[in-house]
């Protein structure tokens, strides 16, 4: 089934390695629930962006939007870690 409605709200700046990534959650509708993953993109770069394996799963997008906001700093680098040890 396609994902509906997708936008990629701005949660924070996270700086890590020299590096200072802007961090998103992108969401999208399932047609069940809303589905959100964090999205990090390095400022210094034009590339896409690296995401999140794990997801954020809401009955609406402001309730996934605020399940990441209420990550801290060292949590969203553990996240960003686990993103780029693929």
């Amino acid at each position: 089934m396609p994902l509906h409605d997708v936008i990629q709200p701005h949660v924070g700046t996270l700086e890590h390695d020299g590096k200072r990534l802007n961090v998103s959650c992108k969401i999208a509708f399932d047609g069940i629930e809303y589905v959100g993953r964090l999205w990090f993109a390095d400022e210094a770069q034009a590339d896409a962006g690296i995401t999140d394996r794990s997801a954020f799963p809401g009955r609406t997008r402001d309730e996934v939007v605020a399940l990441a906001q209420r990550l801290t700093p060292s949590e969203l680098v553990l996240r960003y870690r686990r993103a780029v040890a693929e």
